[in-house]
C-alpha cells in the first residue's frame, strides 16, 4: 500500500489505523521512486508520517520503488533519467537514505527492507542487469549493505503469462491456460514462478532468503495491457473468470497450510 494523495489523506489514513489496530493486521508500506527527487521525497515524508501513525507493530515492511525494471519501457520516460536511476545510482541512493531515517525512527530500525519487482526480472541470469534495469546489481548491493534485512518481493500475475496460449485446434478458447492460471500445485503458473524466483535468489545469494509475493490477482473486464492470444479468449477475462480465479485462491489458502503455500 501507499500513502494517498492529498485529498482525502488524513480521513483514509484514520480509517486505515482503525481497521488494521482493530484486526490486528501488519501492512507492506510502499514508498515511490520516480525520475522527479522532489517529489519523491515528498512522497517520503508521507510515508514516514503514515509509520508513526500506524506503529511498527502494524508495518510488515518498507518497499522503495515498484516494479522499477518497467521504468524503461513507460511513455515520457527520457534516457537521462534511466542512465540517472541505474548507472547514476539514483535507486541505491534513495534507498541507503530511506534506511537511515527508518533508522532514526523511533521502533522501525528493524523493519525489513524491500523492492517489489516483476516477472520481468526473472529474464536474465538470475536475473535481468541490462542499462535499462541493472535489477542484479541492485539486488547485490542491496544485500551486502543490509544483509538478511533486505527482502525479495515478486508481483506475480498468471492474467499476464506470456505462455498462455488457445486451446489447440480453436481460435478462441482457453480452458487450459485458465487451469494453470488458477491453480496452487506443482506446474501451476503462480507456485512455478515463485519456485523459480526462489532458486534465482538463492543463485545470487548462497542461501535462503526471506521471499514475499507482493501482489496477485485477476481481471475482467479485460486489461489493456493484455496482448498476446488471450486477447481472442473471450473467457479468459470474463466476470465468471475473475470469480473463480478468487474462489480458487481462497479454496487454495484455506484448505493448505502456511508451509505447504511457501515450500517451493
Amino acid at each position: 500500500m501507499q500513502a494517498w494523495p492529498d485529498g482525502g489523506r488524513v480521513d483514509a489514513w484514520s480509517q486505515l489505523e482503525v481497521v488494521v489496530r482493530e484486526a490486528g493486521m501488519k501492512v507492506l508500506v510502499g514508498a515511490q521512486i520516480t525520475c522527479d527527487e522532489q517529489d519523491d521525497d515528498r512522497d517520503w515524508r508521507l510515508v514516514l508520517q503514515l509509520l508513526q501513525i500506524l506503529g511498527r507493530q502494524h508495518v510488515m515492511g518498507i518497499a522503495i520503488g515498484n516494479e522499477m525494471e518497467l521504468l524503461q519501457f513507460k511513455a515520457n520516460i527520457s534516457q537521462d533519467c534511466i542512465q540517472r536511476m541505474w548507472h547514476g545510482g539514483y535507486f541505491l541512493r534513495k534507498l541507503s537514505e530511506r534506511a537511515a531515517d527508518l533508522d532514526a525512527l523511533d521502533g522501525f530500525g528493524d523493519v525489513p527492507l524491500t523492492s517489489v519487482f516483476g516477472g520481468y526480472i526473472l529474464s536474465g541470469s538470475p536475473f535481468v542487469d541490462t542499462p535499462g534495469a541493472m535489477v542484479q546489481t541492485f539486488f547485490k548491493e542491496a544485500i551486502k549493505k543490509f544483509g538478511t534485512r533486505w527482502v525479495f518481493t515478486i508481483n506475480v500475475y498468471p492474467y499476464f503469462a506470456p505462455n498462455n496460449a488457445l486451446d489447440p485446434g480453436t481460435t478462441d478458447q482457453c480452458s487450459a491456460s485458465l487451469e494453470t492460471d488458477w491453480c496452487f500445485k506443482k506446474g501451476c503458473n503462480l507456485p512455478d514462478t515463485v519456485a523459480l524466483m526462489r532458486k534465482k535468489t538463492t543463485m545470487l545469494v548462497g542461501r535462503d532468503s526471506t521471499l514475499w509475493v507482493g501482489e496477485t490477482g485477476w481481471s475482467s473486464p479485460q486489461a489493456s495491457t493484455l496482448t498476446g492470444a488471450m486477447t481472442g479468449c473471450p473467457d479468459f477475462s470474463s466476470q465468471n473468470s475473475l470469480s473463480d480465479a478468487t474462489a480458487c485462491k481462497l479454496q487454495s489458502k484455506s484448505s493448505q497450510t502456511e508451509t505447504e503455500l511457501l515450500t517451493v
